[in-house]
């Protein structure tokens, strides 16, 4: 599925209630430049095989809604930009993910600018190890929960 729906640009809603993910490997770029989308429901996605989610929603400046609270994240080891230029989130609810096999996630909330928090307690980055420029231009992130981070 990677580049699946990359700059579709006029498309300003898409129905995927009867994608059948379970197994996908690869999301890199699904959704990229979606420009026109403001609400997006993935949370009936099965990403227990996905190893990459590399640029997923990058560039989707017009989305205002993202539900992803079903996300498996288990097996992923590139989340690098993932939420990268969703410049209208206000939210966004990452508290299931799990990443203990991410290797990298550069600029993951990167130019995020109406995000006010984020919870990333149930993050663990033992095995990441690029991770560069996470909240880059993120002006409005206040409050970020870290309480259960786990780093060696």
């Amino acid at each position: 599925m990677w580049g699946l729906f990359e700059f579709c640009r006029v498309l300003s809603s898409v129905n995927l209630s009867k994608f059948d993910t379970s197994n996908v490997i690869n999301i890199d770029s699904m959704f990229y430049s979606y420009e026109k989308l403001t609400c997006l429901n993935l949370s009936h996605f099965n990403t227990n095989k996905v190893i990459n989610m590399d640029s997923m929603l990058s560039f989707c400046g017009s989305m205002t809604s993202l539900d992803i609270s079903n996300f498996d994240t288990i097996n992923v080891k590139y989340m690098n930009s993932m939420f990268s230029f969703c410049e209208s989130l206000k939210a966004l609810d990452t508290s299931s993910f799990d990443t203990r096999n991410v290797r990298e996630m550069r600029n993951l909330f990167a130019f995020n600018i109406l995000l006010t928090s984020l919870d990333l307690s149930n993050f663990e980055l033992n095995k990441v190890e690029k991770m560069n420029c996470q909240f880059y231009r993120c002006s409005n992130l206040k409050f970020i929960d870290i309480s259960n981070l786990a780093i060696n």
